[in-house]
């Protein structure tokens, strides 16, 4: 029963009904069409043959005469020609006169009395008499008869149009299980498919193929199928990089808090009676104190880059001049440390669509980077140009370099080189900030020459107005 209630099946029954309907209307009517033209053919062939009977008649002298040829006018006319002399016997038509007489006729009309089906309405057949004339008075009357049965040529149609229907249901029957299957098999693979995505099996596709409505369901389909893979997938790198993230910020958060926690329960002890004691632990106290602050701080603003809270001002600005700041807000540090900062800087106008104080950060970073792992003695060195649409910045020092394995790896949190492993100062969050607000602005950053620990970013130049 559950099978009958599929679309397939439902289908091929409509079909096959709507084809047998059809078959049997077209039937009846073909039945009634080659009837009707029948009797009317036989009718008129009839009346031709009364007609000849009665010319024929005119030529005899005599009963005796029209007796003895009625056998061979009957031959040669095809009909049933009986001979009577007395109009009062039994069995004979009633109104027997000196006129000729149709008998079931529509005397209106001159044809067979016919109703549906071809079947006559008040005589089962076709019969006339024609009288015989002597002396001005009729003498005799002649019956004609049709011998010829419509009635089989009718079974002969009836039997014709019933195969014709059979082998025409068969024939409908074989399309519509082909047509049921054939439209029936896009639902059921979108079905199958739906199912494995219900049951977790992320990125199912079906053919697209059938009508342009289901090819343009499949596609659809498939089309959804993708973005949803994609976006569970997203969502499974977002969950483990979330879980990456929160390992690695308790990390960050567990040793300033422990070394705090420490030099309390050291204070607690008697360790701050000794005032340089007191004012070394102080000191350090502060110093995790900064580094909780700093840390706190970057992760607020890199949440805020992510999460698109941070209103980016992209305007034509002049990038040079953005460069220039921070070259001279960092000079003084990089001098404190005994380095070189050297700045290659074009002399004109270097316009990009930047907002200047958050773009300076990430500048920042970069040269803060290179000052801070630098030895002293030196050189950091900044440059800045125009290449192919775009403007591209740099920064380089000779210090210990990058090593090569950490590159792919520099710009994520709470990652640390191994020639940055021992530094205390720094959150780890530092890169990956570069890395977010370059991308806002619509660029790229990446290490060129891990040797220099050469940074590269780019921009792309605002269109001159």
């Amino acid at each position: 029963m559950g099978r009958l209630n599929s679309l397939q099946w439902r289908l091929i029954i409509a079909f096959i009904l709507v084809v047998a309907v059809i078959l049997a209307f077209t039937g009846l009517l073909v039945n009634r069409i080659f009837m009707t033209y029948m009797r009317a053919d036989e009718a008129s062939q009839f009346t031709e043959k009364v007609r000849v009977v009665a010319d024929v008649l005119n030529y005899f002298d005599n009963v005796a005469d029209v007796k003895n040829q009625l056998p061979d006018l009957q031959r040669l006319l095809g009909v049933d020609l009986t001979l009577v002399t007395d109009p009062n016997q039994p069995g004979l038509p009633a109104g027997l006169g000196p006129a000729i007489e149709l008998f079931g006729f529509d005397q209106t009309s001159g044809r067979p009395r016919l109703t549906l089906f071809g079947r006559t309405k008040h005589s089962p057949h076709m019969q006339a008499s024609v009288p015989f004339f002597r002396d001005g008075q009729p003498t005799a009357w002649v019956l004609i008869d049709r011998n010829e049965d419509l009635a089989t040529a009718q079974w002969d149609l009836n039997a014709l149009l019933a195969e014709v229907s059979a082998l025409g249901l068969v024939l409908s029957t074989v399309l519509a299980v082909w047509l049921g299957r054939s439209l029936s098999r896009p639902l059921r693979e979108l079905t199958y498919a739906a199912e494995g995505m219900a049951e977790g099996e992320l990125g199912q596709s079906v053919p697209e193929t059938g009508s342009s409505e289901l090819q343009v369901l499949a596609r659809r389909f498939n089309q959804m199928s993708d973005r949803l893979r994609e976006s569970f997938e997203a969502l499974t790198a977002e969950r483990d990089r979330l879980k990456v993230f929160i390992a690695d910020m308790s990390h960050e958060l567990r040793t300033p808090l422990t070394a705090l926690s420490t030099f309390n329960q050291l204070m607690l002890e008697g360790a701050g009676d000794d005032p340089a004691t007191r004012q070394e632990f102080l000191e350090n106290s502060s110093q995790q104190i900064d580094r909780l602050q700093r840390l706190t701080e970057n992760l607020l603003q890199l949440s805020k880059l992510d999460s698109g809270l941070v209103e980016m001002r992209l305007e034509p600005s002049d990038l040079v001049e953005t460069v220039e700041e921070s070259v001279a807000r960092l000079e003084p540090a990089a001098r404190a440390k005994g380095l070189e900062l050297v700045s290659d800087l074009p002399e004109g106008r270097l316009v990009v669509d930047h907002d200047p104080s958050h773009l300076q950060q990430a500048v920042d970073n970069l040269i803060g980077n290179a000052i801070k792992y630098t030895p002293q003695g030196g050189w950091v060195e900044v440059s800045l140009a125009a290449e192919d649409g775009q403007a591209i910045f740099k920064v380089r020092d000779d210090g210990p370099g990058i090593d090569p394995e950490d590159v792919p790896n520099l710009f994520k949190r709470f990652y640390r080189g191994r020639n940055q492993a021992g530094e205390e100062g720094g959150s780890g969050l530092g890169l990956a900030i570069v890395a977010a607000v370059v991308a806002a602005h619509g660029g790229t950053v990446e290490v060129t020459d891990p040797g220099r620990a050469e940074f590269t970013l780019r921009l792309p130049l605002a269109d001159p107005a």
